[in-house]
């Protein structure tokens, strides 16, 4: 719309915007490769509010995992919520629910009230911290999974995202301590 607005030619501006990646933390997709095989990792790590966090769980929900893969949701908290956080923290249950999530895993104290609602047979674990949870996150990964990670920038989810870009590298990349880095972006759809 923007292109027409502006009287740009559509057959040069389509092509071009087919190679718009999401930026960091903002639906950037990377297809990763376990010792199992490949698995999708959905970073929306930047920021969270219960509008884009219901949003990300849509977005969780339309992906295809592959193969015995699962849909696996890791939620942090939401601040600056004032008064309404516990409610608004609660109001994911149903969302979670019925989007198709295999395992939720849930990061801060507003998320454990979360994890309390939760059927023990969709949540795989609450954390206290984006660390506490790096290393159960990485061991349970697994072909065709698709792995969506999401909170408040301050809960510092970017570290999470890459501690998982450092222990998987890019499929069809070699191994090693920076390889996961260079993975390729995908539009997210």
């Amino acid at each position: 719309g923007a292109a027409q607005i502006v009287g740009a030619d559509l057959e040069k501006c389509v092509p071009a915007m087919a190679n718009i990646a999401p930026q960091k933390g903002r639906g950037r997709r990377h297809t990763l490769s376990s010792k199992s095989g490949k698995f999708t990792l959905i970073d929306e790590s930047y920021n969270s509010n219960p509008a884009s966090a219901a949003a990300a769980i849509d977005l969780l929900a339309a992906a295809k995992p592959s193969g015995k893969g699962r849909r696996i949701a890791v939620l942090g908290d939401m601040l600056e919520l004032g008064g309404a956080a516990a409610r608004l923290h609660k109001s994911l249950k149903k969302p979670l629910e019925t989007a198709g999530i295999d395992r939720v895993y849930l990061v801060g104290p507003q998320m454990k009230r979360l994890a309390e609602m939760l059927e023990p047979g969709l949540l795989a674990g609450h954390f206290e911290t984006a660390a506490d949870i790096e290393k159960p996150l990485i061991s349970a990964l697994k072909a065709g999974d698709v792995v969506m990670v999401k909170a408040s920038l301050g809960l510092k989810f970017t570290g999470l995202v890459d501690a998982l870009l450092a222990a998987f590298p890019a499929a069809g990349q070699a191994a090693g301590p920076d390889a996961g880095r260079e993975s390729t972006a995908e539009r997210a759809t």
